[in-house]
């Protein structure tokens, strides 16, 4: 369904702590590789940067393959929303898109601990 992710993700102090010196690296590899797990067919460009919040962020511009523009945001209080043209995606598109992020995120965060551990 998406053509293109370009995902800009600001990880917060507390987190990067948690991952160590590799933090960057490692979150934007497992980040990467989920949403490409995701979206196989998908050109995906992630890019980590450290962020002195509380909480972790991320900004997605994103094309599907009819070429509907739309971004996917993760706020402050950790919800991921998504804007675009509801006459271009409907209700039902637009939450899966939401969900496959949420799921990367989670899926990501999880392989980045596990290769802290490792």
């Amino acid at each position: 369904m998406l053509n293109t992710i370009s995902l800009t993700y600001s990880l917060s102090i507390s987190a990067a702590d948690l991952l160590g010196d590799v933090a960057l690296g490692t979150y934007e590899d497992a980040l990467s590789a989920a949403l490409e797990r995701a979206y196989p067919t998908a050109v995906v460009s992630v890019g980590v940067r450290l962020a002195r919040c509380d909480e972790s962020t991320y900004r997605a511009t994103c094309t599907t393959v009819d070429g509907v523009e739309l971004q996917v945001w993760r706020d402050g209080v950790g919800r991921v929303e998504i804007g675009v043209d509801p006459d271009a995606l409907g209700f039902a598109q637009s939450e899966s898109i939401c969900e496959s992020f949420r799921h990367a995120d989670e899926t990501a965060w999880e392989r980045a601990c596990e290769a802290v551990e490792a």
